[in-house]
């Protein structure tokens, strides 16, 4: 006897001379799955001699790793990423004229002088608010897992809070204990008060000075460990500091 019909679909009973007798139903083949149990691909338990096989164990212990993975990093907020960025591009322009414009003569000499001036003025005002920013409005972010990892971050980033708010209290007070206006462009802000003795400002110009290079040393050193995350760890740290996708609470405030 050949049974005709497609797969999956009741066949209708035919005569087949000895009565009508209902012929089987034909259901595709499924194929037997290694990696998953008997309640997924419903098959029966009968059949499968272990329903509950390791493959499928692993998947449910990989599945939070692929969950917590799909999650976007974590961030700070905008205004925390814009105020980084804005006083890093400033210190390093500070640095780059203070240390470049005895190589010229004027009136690039001068305007190297008034542009350090001008944008010392402007870290003067942007610095102490991206720290009241921190402190009071801005996300705060779990440093690191390890507790010597933690140490090490909090205290490069605790310590360049400090040396470049003393690199601006310096630079004033060596500008105007010399008896010279600070500019800002064309506007000159006349010292407050007297000029100070010879070695006062000596030792205001070498205090000024080296602690510029100990705040490029460390945020140079900051940078590459931020660069050691990104191409060596491959994480998510050097992400936190771009304004680029939303941010995670997980670990924001």
């Amino acid at each position: 006897m050949t049974v005709q019909g497609r797969p999956g679909t009741p066949c209708t009973p035919r005569s087949s001379g000895h009565g009508t007798a209902p012929l089987p139903v034909l259901t595709p083949r499924r194929h037997r799955s290694f990696f998953r149990p008997a309640h997924i691909t419903g098959r029966p338990h009968g059949g499968d001699p272990c329903p509950f096989r390791f493959a499928s164990c692993l998947d449910a212990m990989i599945a939070p790793m692929k969950y917590r993975a799909s999650l976007p990093p974590t961030r700070y907020d905008v205004p925390t990423v814009i105020f980084h960025w804005g006083c890093a591009a400033i210190i390093v322009l500070q640095f780059a004229t203070a240390n470049s414009w005895g190589l010229f003569h004027n009136p690039l000499h001068h305007q190297l002088v008034v542009a350090h001036l001008t944008a010392g003025m402007v870290l003067s005002v942007l610095f102490p608010a991206r720290l009241l920013w921190r402190l009071g409005w801005g996300r705060h972010i779990r440093a690191a897992d390890r507790w010597l990892d933690a140490v090490l971050a909090r205290g490069v980033e605790y310590s360049l809070y400090a040396l470049v708010m003393l690199e601006i209290v310096l630079g004033y007070m060596w500008r105007w204990g010399n008896g010279q206006a600070m500019s800002f462009l064309s506007l000159q802000f006349m010292p407050p008060f007297g000029r100070f003795s010879a070695s006062a400002i000596s030792l205001l110009h070498g205090l000024h000075q080296w602690n510029g290079w100990l705040i490029i040393v460390l945020a140079t050193g900051h940078g590459l460990a931020a660069c050691f995350h990104y191409f060596i760890l491959r994480d998510d740290v050097f992400q936190r500091m771009l304004v680029t996708g939303n941010a995670s609470d997980e670990y924001g405030k």
